[in-house]
């Protein structure tokens, strides 16, 4: 193996980690992972975020300096005093970008899910009909995701990705259908026999012993929803 050589994300080539993009490349990687801040910065992160008066879970502030953690927490802050019908809301994130280029962010593990089903799957539209889950339940959801989006995601994540990512959640029966739109994928079960059969046919998150074992909120959401 060459440890002399990285492979550029935008061009999928090999470069020298001692060339100019090389360099960069590599500190972006460090960067993103955290990598770059000494314990001093990654504790007094922590205690930012400890101390934050809105809902600011670490993943949201992944491979942020602290001064870009100040930053972002405080743009949180404005979208979360603004209504989800303001534009303004939905202005992009400083801290979305590194250099210019918007950061690249994971697929969230529901989106792979999803695709694993339907690869070619893309639209609403598609979803509605492959799942029975009528369009405009799979709207409102899509909707709340991307209301979502404007008081706090992951950085680089757009809110076009963020409302997909709750749309792919509700219908593999993540963490979306057992707590927040539970009410959705109820009417969608009570309006489509199909919908009804593709919910029963999902292996939910809080479906099997083993599952809510792991997942000690799956308790209180089965009281509510019926889990297998």
């Amino acid at each position: 193996m060459n440890y002399y050589y990285i492979v550029n994300p935008l061009t999928n080539r090999k470069c020298s980690i001692h060339s100019q993009i090389g360099k960069k490349i590599l500190n972006n990687y460090i960067s993103q992972s955290g990598g770059a801040l000494s314990q001093k910065e990654k504790d007094e992160k922590s205690k930012i975020l400890k101390n934050a008066n809105v809902y600011a879970p670490e993943g949201y502030f992944t491979g942020l300096t602290v001064e870009e953690t100040k930053k972002r927490l405080e743009r949180m802050k404005e979208g979360t005093k603004k209504s989800h019908k303001d534009a303004s809301a939905y202005k992009d994130f400083e801290t979305d970008f590194r250099d210019g280029e918007r950061i690249k962010t994971k697929l969230s593990g529901y989106t792979k899910q999803w695709r694993k089903y339907f690869p070619n799957a893309t639209s609403l539209e598609e979803k509605a009909k492959l799942t029975g889950v009528p369009f405009d339940i799979i709207e409102k959801v899509y909707n709340k995701g991307l209301a979502a989006w404007r008081t706090g995601h992951r950085p680089g994540a757009t809110g076009q990705q963020w409302g997909y990512a709750r749309v792919h959640s509700f219908l593999v029966k993540g963490k979306a259908y057992y707590t927040a739109d539970n009410y959705l994928a109820k009417e969608a079960i009570k309006r489509s026999r199909i919908a009804k059969e593709w919910f029963e046919w999902v292996e939910g998150l809080c479906d099997g012993e083993e599952n809510r074992d792991k997942y000690k909120w799956c308790k209180k959401a089965c009281s509510k929803s019926e889990c297998r």
